[in-house]
């Protein structure tokens, strides 16, 4: 990664010196690893703020996919970088672009437990009960994983608690099934 691209490699480690030098020479912005990835997708997985700021300055597609439709935002949001995530957000990033298999940003902060990150994503406007290619929606992903405070967010923000999966399993079936009390109580009403 480094020898052939070198922005990827100084933006995946954090090295925003060598990263200013290299787009003061004429990087490009838009190089794609094997994995399709630019060097703002690094930059994101990794949490680095001041790299980001400096590739979206130098014009960085904020919206770019990689090969399994991942943008930075839902990069970031994976890993829970909520300043990267509202700068992102900041600049034209699409809060319900979708990975190849229809999961969005708001699915994986909650599928991850990532409470101040799926706030973000709400506050933005994030489509609170799109499904992914399982018929997952943030909810059914935040029982399934037993996060009761982002669904108790979720259901605050006006998620639809009987959407049901490709197999027909809503919330409180997957919250009884895992013997999740605290989830069931929830789901029933009685918060």
């Amino acid at each position: 990664m480094g020898e052939e691209l070198p922005l990827v490699g100084a933006a995946s480690s954090g090295d925003a010196l060598e990263v200013k030098r290299l787009l003061e020479a004429g990087a490009s912005v838009t190089a794609r690893d094997h994995h399709g990835r630019t060097a703002l997708h690094w930059a994101c997985q990794e949490g680095y703020y001041e790299v980001t700021e400096m590739l979206l300055r130098a014009g960085a597609n904020v919206n770019a996919p990689e090969n399994e439709g991942f943008t930075p935002l839902l990069i970031a949001a994976g890993g829970g970088h909520t300043q990267l995530m509202e700068l992102l957000i900041n600049n034209g990033a699409d809060v319900n672009a979708h990975t190849c298999w229809k999961g969005t940003s708001l699915q994986i902060t909650c599928a991850w437990g990532r409470i101040e990150a799926a706030r973000v994503l709400l506050a933005a406007g994030a489509e609170i009960d799109a499904r992914d290619s399982e018929g997952y929606s943030a909810l059914l992903l935040a029982v399934m994983y037993g996060h009761a405070d982002v669904a108790r967010e979720l259901i605050a923000h006006g998620a639809d608690t009987g959407v049901r999966d490709n197999e027909g399993s809503t919330a409180l079936d997957w919250a009884v099934r895992q013997g999740d009390d605290d989830l069931v109580r929830i789901l029933s009403g009685s918060i």
